[in-house]
């Protein structure tokens, strides 16, 4: 799809590569690290909509009342603050055992 596998580009090593192929990588890197987060943020949204229209709206009718779109609200909230303390934990964490990966490595040397 983007050259992925071809000859000319398995053949160089990351320190041969040229500027314009070490610069289309990182193009094609950036492109898919957005398409990536597009798909996430988009199922993110999904799922939060599928939660809480099931647990705020039970009969569904020909309008929304206001003690559905309060609970909508609150359960959007909600959804977005935990999804936002389990990612920075989780981003944490991910930092953390890198930062111990990092020291192992320089302290075999």
């Amino acid at each position: 799809m983007f050259g992925f596998g071809s000859s000319s580009s398995s053949s160089s090593t990351p320190e041969s590569a040229s500027p314009v192929d070490a610069s289309k990588k990182e193009q094609i890197m950036n492109a898919l690290r957005s398409e990536v987060m597009q798909a996430n943020a988009a199922l993110l949204v999904e799922n939060m909509n599928n939660k809480c229209y099931t647990a705020c709206i039970p009969q569904p009718g020909a309008a929304i009342s206001n003690s559905e779109k309060t609970c909508l609200a609150n359960c959007q909230e909600r959804f977005m603050d935990a999804f936002n303390i389990v990612s920075r934990s989780y981003h944490a964490r991910l930092s953390k055992e890198r930062m111990e990966s990092l020291s192992v490595d320089t302290q075999s040397l």
